[in-house]
């Protein structure tokens, strides 16, 4: 266990100082978890009290060590813009890439930064529909996605590649999620449909709508058997939920958000892949100094004068993680308080885990009393009773695949403990006993 400290600023003349301001330094402290945690290193976020939070897994959250080395590097680019953009911003990004590198298992020439897991998306699907523009895979050859693409990275593949002339193809991936083996035969089965080849397949590593942990390898490999040219795993919420060693894997490209569970500030998230791939296949959608020619990670890194410092400031957000023993010890301790709250939570409730335990990381679905609906008009008038008579900040439940019942995702981080989950459970008990929520909205 560590804390950090910030280190000094350099203070030499002419040169800008935002190299210094993302460096810290550590010293022994005690671990806090929990709402201690949430007091010490959350402060800008309501109190327990005011607000209990079990939706990390929608948009993160970055402590105040990352805010304010983003503030710090956002002075030091103000102060001295000129001399900050020409040698302080190439020195920081190569700092950020090695720094999300060394988290996912990646050389840093093979990680390109990118505000978001949706725009990492809409980068690969661009850069493939030229494939099809150009004649290199004809009209009508295919795309492999499924029902719990996230809605971004679907939209993406529709206006780039099927405007461009692919089919898209869906699995049906149904709430609750099956098991490991009847995931990977529903996937063989449709890699077997007859037809034009399937080009490209997209897969979500954790799916964001039913938390479900897909067996992407076991995938991959199934794709590669029936000849699948390109894999892009959609990872939005997987680093810092799950051990990654991208440059071993089989995949092509795959992009991560960093501000979800890495603690880094929103609009921070990478693109990675290897050559030749990132020179000869990728481009950005937005041309600028680089392009083209230059690959995909120097493309990348500068459009234009911006607020680059959720970037700058990732070597804080990965060193954050320390405070805690690192990223291995946070998932460890996060994934039991979320197995455990989900195994609490079925009994109090007389319902189901939406998956089997295997295939959950920090995130995990739990059946709700049938009693409470099983529309997205019931999930969205539940969702706001949560809030407004309980305060507490849930994702919203989703349908079950077969109508009967709404499940609800649950996420566990370094803030949360298990009174949360507590607290989430008596109020689900108080919803059932009061009726439908509906009059009292």
């Amino acid at each position: 266990p560590v804390d950090v400290i910030e280190a000094k600023h350099s203070g030499k003349p002419g040169k800008g100082r935002g190299i210094m301001s993302g460096q810290t330094a550590l010293r022994e402290a005690p671990v806090l978890w929990g709402h201690d945690a949430l007091r010490a290193y959350f402060s800008h976020h309501k109190r327990p009290d005011e607000l209990c939070r079990i939706n990390h897994g929608s948009y993160g959250a970055a402590p105040v060590d990352v805010i304010e080395a983003a503030a710090a590097h956002r002075r030091d680019y103000l102060n001295n813009p000129d001399v900050f953009f020409e040698e302080d911003h190439v020195a920081l990004l190569k700092a950020a890439r090695a720094a999300v590198g060394s988290l996912v298992g990646a050389d840093m020439n093979n990680v390109a930064l990118v505000d978001n897991a949706t725009t990492g998306a809409a980068c690969v699907a661009q850069s493939l529909a030229r494939k099809w523009v150009s004649g290199e895979w004809a009209k009508g050859d295919r795309v492999l996605l499924s029902s719990t693409t996230y809605d971004s990275t679907d939209h993406s593949f529709r206006a780039y590649c099927q405007t461009a002339g692919a089919e898209l193809v869906t699995v049906a991936l149904p709430l609750p999620t099956p098991k490991e083996a009847d995931v990977l035969e529903l996937y063989r089965r449709a890699l077997a449909t007859p037809g034009p080849p399937f080009r490209v397949i997209v897969l979500d590593h954790i799916v964001s709508t039913t938390a479900a942990l897909l067996p992407v390898e076991k995938i991959t490999m199934l794709a590669r058997a029936a000849g699948v040219n390109f894999v892009f795993i959609d990872g939005a919420h997987a680093p810092g939920q799950l051990p990654l060693a991208l440059d071993k894997s089989d995949f092509d490209a795959y992009t991560g958000n960093m501000h979800k569970w890495a603690f880094a500030s929103p609009g921070a998230a990478f693109l990675w892949a290897r050559e030749p791939t990132l020179r000869a296949v990728l481009s950005h959608p937005i041309p600028s100094h680089d392009w083209p020619g230059c690959g995909f990670v120097a493309e990348s890194s500068f459009l234009g004068t911006r607020d680059y410092s959720s970037w700058w400031g990732l070597p804080t957000a990965l060193t954050f993680a320390q405070r805690f023993g690192g990223h291995g010890a946070i998932r460890a301790r996060n994934r039991k308080l979320v197995l455990d709250a989900a195994t609490m939570l079925s009994t109090a409730w007389g319902t189901e885990i939406g998956q089997a335990k295997d295939m959950a990381a920090c995130m995990i679905m739990v059946a709700l009393p049938a009693t409470l609906g099983s529309t997205a008009a019931d999930a969205a008038r539940l969702r706001a009773s949560l809030l407004a008579h309980h305060k507490i900040q849930v994702q919203y439940p989703q349908p079950a695949t077969d109508g009967s019942r709404l499940y609800l995702r649950l996420s566990a981080t370094v803030y949360n403990e298990m009174v949360d989950y507590e607290r989430l459970r008596d109020a689900v008990l108080s919803e059932v006993g009061r009726g439908p929520t509906v009059a009292r909205l």
